[in-house]
């Protein structure tokens, strides 16, 4: 069934797009699904004896890197936050917060 509700249709220019042909905003939905990845990566653990230490230390580091996109104090990007994000996890496991 089709929607009653008027749709907007946005029409791009070429000169609109990145050079990698994305309009902006297809760029900022990728980026923002990529962090949503590293969080989920950062936040599912298996079950075991260390996962709720592990588990809160990573936590610690996803409201980091959220808190620093959602303010827009990330002074480098959504991309540099998930490189940032899953670099700590790599290097620290989920020890350091």
């Amino acid at each position: 069934m089709r929607s009653s509700i008027p749709q907007a249709t946005v029409v791009t220019r070429a000169s609109d797009r990145t050079p990698s042909g994305r309009t902006p905003a297809e760029v900022e939905r990728d980026d923002l699904r990529a962090l949503l990845f590293a969080v989920r990566e950062a936040l599912d653990l298996p079950h075991g004896p260390q996962r709720d230490a592990y588990l809160s230390a990573r936590a610690s580091l996803v409201c980091g890197a959220l808190r620093d996109v959602l303010t827009d104090t990330t002074v480098l990007g959504i991309v540099w936050e998930t490189d940032l994000l899953r670099r700590m996890v790599r290097e620290h496991g989920g020890s350091h917060a």
